[in-house]
């Protein structure tokens, strides 16, 4: 494993390991532009830096190695209030929780490589979204043979409601 020890936390709703190219607009995923190496629980064009509404908070766990960061009732197209958190494991697990998730579809949510040539995307503009409020997505790193991961979907508060995806990398 490869540990990150700087990165960016951008108002907007991403991580950022590269320390440039942080704008305010989302993308669409994979993307080569910056920024590139984003975890996006809910990439989306929010008015903090404009408005001052809302805060985003980090921890980083001492006894655990988790960092934690929270977007906490953050504005975003002058109506929503958005309160949702990532949570990035020591042992590799990512988990985003949404508390407030928007009324629009505009934004993106999943991971990108620190190329921009390669993302795991859960949601992107149009289309049925999958998160709402109360939510859950857990990327599962499950040490698993090389090029096979694992996503888990929380759709409610028993496990016979949730969603496992498996996916496989596939050579061109």
């Amino acid at each position: 494993s490869v540990w990150v020890t700087r990165g960016k936390i951008s108002l907007n709703g991403f991580i950022s390991y590269q320390l440039e190219g942080l704008g305010s607009d989302h993308m669409l995923m994979p993307n080569p532009l910056l920024p590139n190496a984003v975890v996006a629980p809910l990439w989306t064009e929010c008015e903090t830096c404009i408005n001052y509404v809302g805060e985003v908070y980090w921890y980083g766990d001492p006894n655990t190695g988790d960092l934690i960061v929270q977007w906490d009732s953050v504005l975003a197209r002058e109506s929503d209030f958005l309160t949702f958190e990532t949570i990035i494991r020591a042992n590799g697990d990512i988990l985003f929780q949404y508390q407030n998730t928007p009324s629009y579809l505009d934004y993106t949510v999943g991971l990108e490589s620190a190329d921009g040539t390669q993302a795991l995307v859960v949601y992107q503009e149009g289309g049925c979204p999958p998160i709402r409020d109360n939510f859950a997505i857990l990327f599962h790193n499950s040490n698993s043979p090389p090029g096979v991961e694992e996503l888990t979907v929380y759709r409610g508060s028993s496990l016979s409601n949730n969603t496992i995806l498996r996916w496989e990398s596939v050579a061109p």
